[in-house]
């Protein structure tokens, strides 16, 4: 399974939005977060938990 994750940050309000895309879409997620570094470790704690369902 490949996956790719997309950071979005808003440089105006400071937030970024994540995005977790995989080949099997019922491992895809977003979401957004208060900062790039709360965001890029909200997405990690998503892939690990996909992970851990297979």
């Amino acid at each position: 399974m490949q996956l790719t994750i997309t950071l979005d940050e808003n440089v105006a309000t400071s937030r970024t939005s994540w995005h977790v895309h995989s080949d099997q879409p019922v491992f895809d997620r977003a979401a957004t977060a208060d900062t790039l570094d709360r965001a890029l470790a909200d997405a990690t704690d998503w892939i690990r938990q996909a992970d851990a369902s297979i």
